[in-house]
């Protein structure tokens, strides 16, 4: 084995799993609990086929997260998440660099999707836990019902994209090929149940043969349309901005809009690509602006949809006869 010339750099090939090796060794260091979770650990059951991430995921236990947080920036990562987003908009995760390092590390401490409180999703993961072997190591990492409801949570985020519609039949495949027996499924439905995700995935048990009854309580109905509706701000920019105005006092919206149509020479830099100076800042600022503009009218009929779906839970709820089907 020859040593690599002086000045070599990883390749993304490379970086992933050594990545991933290094969020489990820090866990361990720290006496913290991390899962994997996406890449290779739903390959490694045979759920998607084998291909090359481009950074690291890692599930994080709510109340260990700063100390893994903190010890990877002692290794010199830093934090890249901005404030460029609309702060409406709940946080699963904190995204680090290094740089010499050519992947990023999304540090979850939760995960969207699922609905039951985070600590709590995370211990009914932990109980399932396996070791998967990543660049000659053994990483811990979600058992088989859990990387398969995450991944279809993932998959379902934005389910009319192509690349999700390829990733969700792969899953539908993996389960139809008659590999997982009765006593997967009754640990995959047991797992979804648990961890407030059954509702959110029903479109992707429904299509494997376990159909799920739908909500008819105010508050399940509440937090899937809270689930869609964020899922979508994260594809839809004008979304974001919209909950952020919707959510807050009016005395709020001259900052938020503010935040919205100039961002801060960080956020433009991170996110166009455009130098802090000069004209390439105000052309980025400029797209932005048309960006959300073409945004809004889907973002309002989501928004009205979401509205549609919680009133007709009010109206079968509500006493008394009702008027006709509209």
């Amino acid at each position: 084995m020859t040593d690599r010339p002086t000045g070599a750099v990883l390749e993304v090939i490379e970086a992933v799993p050594l990545g991933q090796v290094l969020v489990d060794r820090v866990a361990r260091d720290v006496g913290a609990r991390v899962l994997a979770i996406k890449g290779a650990v739903p390959a490694s059951f045979g759920l998607r086929t084998e291909r090359h991430s481009v950074d690291v995921d890692a599930l994080v236990a709510p109340a260990d997260f700063e100390s893994v947080q903190d010890r990877l920036i002692q290794l010199g990562w830093l934090s890249i998440s901005g404030e460029d987003s609309a702060r409406s908009l709940p946080s699963h995760s904190d995204t680090l660099a290094h740089p010499a390092w050519p992947v990023t590390i999304d540090l979850h401490h939760g995960f969207p999707g699922f609905l039951a409180d985070a600590g709590k999703v995370f211990d009914v993961l932990w109980e399932e836990r396996v070791l998967v072997r990543i660049a000659g190591q053994d990483v811990a990492a979600t058992g088989l019902a859990g990387a398969t409801v995450v991944a279809a949570l993932h998959a379902l985020r934005s389910p009319e994209q192509a690349r999700n519609v390829r990733e969700l039949d792969g899953l539908i495949s993996a389960w139809d090929a008659g590999s997982f027996g009765a006593e997967d499924r009754a640990r995959l439905a047991a797992l979804a149940d648990r961890t407030g995700a059954a509702q959110v995935v029903a479109p992707f048990l429904a299509r494997i043969g376990m159909p799920v009854a739908q909500p008819v309580d105010r508050a399940t109905t509440q937090a899937l349309a809270e689930w869609r509706v964020s899922s979508q701000a994260r594809e839809t920019r004008g979304l974001g901005w919209l909950l952020a105005l919707r959510r807050s006092q009016v005395s709020d919206w001259p900052g938020i809009l503010r935040r919205a149509v100039l961002p801060d020479d960080d956020a433009v830099l991170r996110h166009y690509g455009a130098r802090p100076d000069g004209s390439r800042r105000w052309r980025a600022r400029l797209r932005r602006i048309l960006t959300g503009l073409g945004d809004l009218p889907r973002s309002l009929r989501i928004l009205w949809h979401e509205r549609r779906a919680l009133a007709r839970i009010d109206d079968e709820r509500r006493p008394g006869p009702r008027g006709p089907e509209r």
